[in-house]
């Protein structure tokens, strides 16, 4: 349309100007409907990828948890069956071990308590006090050998030393708590004890050794004997104990049942790692393809509709486009972008309806003097 013919129309002109902005304003209130659905579907598209791999991963962890489990379980017990007759065959060996030890030692044993009788029979004999017939006695009057020379010389420490500093340690806090001259008591109940002790060990010797120096020698020649024999027996018991040849237990059958179930457990470990290979290999793709088949279906659907849905958002857009340049053309080129408004296009039809205009020229140049001039 040319500049001329525009300004030459009627009131028409104004009301299919209203009429393209209510058509463009409807669509653009279809576009932002549009745009609402497409972001509720973007939404739940989302939603159900995520749903369908939440879905896919906790039943491949699962599926693989029970195989784990399944296995574990047979291999726990089987590894308590080979605990149990490991134990089995411990105990059966420690019997039959105690057994050979107490054959192979029972000669010295035997001489052993002969001995004994011996040595209690040659002391009731001769007298001799029966607190002869002790470690403690010869260590302190006839020492021999390492164990009795430490003996000899902590009974020395106890007796000169810790036990009269205990004496005078128990007199500090008791009864000489308030004495002037505690450190002269102190050295009077030292002397006294050491002094005490000495008189007592020379008392006891006198009675026992010198009196019976012949006997306590016999005694000594016997207890030599029974230390020989107990480290005899020491000596074959570690001998026995160290033996790592179990043939004459007769342990065979514990041996194959417990090879057995080690081969088993092997087995089971095996079998498990298979297991674990297979499902990662073929099962866990045929879970993905059952979960997937089930449920793709409705992911198809809503990425459909949301396809559909932006196909008309583009649709109408490009209609909104359309429209805006045809308004640009047809009625902002001429009227400008001032009049482009519902309500002042109403105001130009009014005016030239209530004042009987007939044209859209006349209309603006009465609009512009009537009404801009008071605004």
């Amino acid at each position: 349309m040319d500049e001329q013919n525009v300004f030459q129309y009627g009131v028409e002109y104004f009301k299919n100007a209203i009429e393209s902005l209510s058509e463009l304003a409807t669509l653009k209130g279809n576009k932002e409907d549009l745009k609402a659905a497409e972001k509720q579907l973007s939404k739940q598209v989302s939603a159900e990828e995520k749903s369908i791999q939440d879905e896919v991963n906790s039943t491949l962890k699962e599926r693989k948890a029970e195989i784990t489990s399944t296995y574990d379980k047979e291999i726990d017990h089987n590894r308590n069956k080979l605990k149990k007759a490991q134990n089995e065959k411990n105990k059966t060996k420690s019997r039959k071990v105690d057994a050979r030890i107490a054959e192979e030692t029972a000669d010295l044993k035997e001489d052993n308590r002969q001995l004994y009788t011996e040595m209690k029979t040659l002391f009731k004999q001769y007298h001799v006090p029966r607190f002869c017939n002790s470690t403690l006695y010869y260590s302190l009057f006839m020492p021999k050998g390492f164990t009795e020379i430490i003996i000899f010389i902590i009974s020395l420490v106890v007796a000169l030393f810790v036990l009269p500093v205990g004496v005078c340690f128990l007199g500090s806090v008791t009864f000489l708590e308030k004495s002037k001259n505690q450190m002269l008591f102190f050295g009077l109940i030292f002397c006294g004890i050491v002094v005490l002790f000495f008189l007592l060990y020379f008392l006891i010797m006198n009675v026992t050794k010198v009196r019976h120096r012949d006997t306590l020698i016999a005694g000594r020649q016997i207890r030599d004997k029974i230390k020989a024999n107990k480290k005899q027996i020491k000596a074959t018991k570690n001998t026995i104990t160290k033996d790592k040849d179990e043939s004459i237990y007769g342990l065979h059958s514990y041996d194959e049942k417990i090879s057995g179930l080690k081969a088993q457990g092997e087995d089971i470990a095996k079998d498990k790692q298979d297991a674990l290979t297979v499902f990662e290999n073929e099962t866990k793709d045929l879970i993905i393809q059952e979960i997937h088949g089930r449920r793709l279906g409705k992911l198809k659907e809503l990425k459909g509709n949301l396809k559909q849905i932006k196909e008309e958002i583009a649709k109408v857009e490009g209609e909104i486009q359309d429209m805006t340049l045809a308004i640009t053309n047809q009625y902002e080129a001429y009227l400008g972008k001032q009049y482009m408004k519902e309500e002042v296009l109403n105001e130009f039809i009014q005016l030239m309806e209530t004042e009987n205009i007939k044209t859209v020229g006349e209309a603006i140049k009465v609009y512009k003097e009537s009404y801009e001039n008071s605004r």
